[in-house]
């Protein structure tokens, strides 16, 4: 079994869709060693960005946080969806339920951390604003 961290995933999708990254930089509206560092894990990404990045590589975000052998598979196959609603069993139900609690536990974590950046930001510019206020700091 590999466990794949999201930077990973990112850069095997794009790879997979034979875009470089510099390609992917320009689609984001960033630079590409911005982009570059995204992928290498040193940076991290939060919802907004994260979200744009699995769109260009036409991904749904609940796939990057997902293992790849997980028991739980995103279906885009309409066909395939409309036969496993006719023939609902224990299984698919149960599997339904901890899809969507892996997807609310994530969107939650995701918030949270958005947060807590935005928290951050203030804090700087509470910091920024004092030092303009004496003249400590000139533009």
């Amino acid at each position: 079994m590999v466990i794949m961290n999201i930077h990973e995933k990112l850069s095997t999708a794009r790879k997979k869709r034979h875009l470089s990254q510099k390609c992917m930089a320009k689609k984001l509206g960033m630079s590409v060693n911005g982009y570059a560092k995204i992928e290498r894990g040193e940076t991290r990404v939060y919802n907004p960005n994260l979200k744009k990045i699995a769109d260009v590589l036409g991904l749904e975000m609940l796939e990057l946080f997902i293992e790849d052998d997980a028991d739980i598979k995103i279906i885009n196959d309409k066909k395939i969806a409309d036969e496993n609603e006719k023939k609902p069993n224990k299984r698919s139900t149960l599997l339904d339920i901890n899809l969507k609690l892996k997807s609310l536990q994530l969107v939650t974590k995701l918030q949270q951390e958005a947060l807590t950046h935005k928290e951050l930001e203030i804090s700087y510019l509470r910091e920024v604003i004092e030092l303009l206020k004496h003249n400590k700091f000139s533009l």
